[in-house]
C-alpha cells in the first residue's frame, strides 16, 4: 500500500512538472535583465487604403522598459519606447509623447510590445483586456491574444511566435481594431 501511495505521489509530481503552461515557460526563458540586439523587418499593412510599407533595421531591447527600433531607410528614422515616453522620428520629423497616463493607447502599445519581448503573455493580455491561447507547433510556441473590446486604434489582436527552446521572439503581429496591422520579424543582423 505504501509503495502504491509513493508511486501515485511521484506520478502526480511529475505530471505537475510537465504541465507547466507555455506562458510560464516563456517567462522562465527570459531573464529580468535581458538584452536583445538583432535585425528586424517591419511590415505595416493598411488594408482600407491599400497601402503596405516594409522597413528593416536594428532592434535594441533592454528589459524591463527600453526598446529602440532603428530603421535602415531612411537613415535616422527610429521608434523609441522607454520608461518615460514613446518617440518616433520619421523622415526627419520627431514626435514624442510622454507617458504620464498609463491608460492611454501609446502607453498600452509600449507596454504591450515590451511584454511580448519579455515573453510575458499574461501581462500583454491584461493590458489589452484580452484573453489568450497558446500552443506548441514543432519547435515554436504560438500565442494569440485577442481583446474583448478594442477601439479602432487600440490593439485588437496579438500573435506572438517564439522559439520553444530559447524563448526568442521570432514574430509579433499587432492588429488594430480598424484592421491595420504591423508584423515584426526578428533575424540575425
Amino acid at each position: 500500500m505504501k509503495k502504491l501511495f509513493v508511486v501515485a505521489l511521484c506520478s502526480l509530481f511529475c505530471m505537475g512538472m510537465q504541465a507547466q503552461s507555455i506562458p510560464a515557460k516563456l517567462m522562465d526563458l527570459h531573464p529580468a535583465d535581458e538584452h536583445i540586439e538583432c535585425g528586424f523587418t517591419e511590415v505595416s499593412v493598411m488594408p482600407k487604403i491599400h497601402k503596405t510599407e516594409t522597413r528593416e533595421g536594428t532592434l535594441n531591447y533592454q528589459a524591463p522598459d527600453y526598446l529602440r527600433l532603428d530603421f535602415n531607410e531612411p537613415k535616422g528614422d527610429y521608434m523609441l519606447f522607454d520608461a518615460e515616453k514613446v518617440e518616433q522620428c520619421k523622415n526627419g520629423k520627431t514626435q514624442s509623447v510622454k507617458i504620464k497616463n498609463r491608460d492611454n493607447r501609446y502607453s498600452r502599445y509600449r507596454a504591450t510590445l515590451l511584454s511580448c519581448l519579455a515573453g510575458d503573455i499574461e501581462n500583454a493580455a491584461l493590458l489589452n483586456g484580452a484573453k489568450y491561447t497558446c500552443k506548441q507547433e514543432g519547435k515554436k510556441y504560438i500565442c494569440t491574444i485577442t481583446a474583448e473590446h478594442a477601439s479602432s486604434k487600440d490593439v485588437k489582436q496579438i500573435e506572438l511566435e517564439c522559439d520553444a527552446t530559447t524563448g526568442k521572439v521570432l514574430k509579433i503581429v499587432l492588429t488594430e481594431g480598424n484592421g491595420n496591422y504591423a508584423t515584426y520579424t526578428t533575424h540575425t543582423k
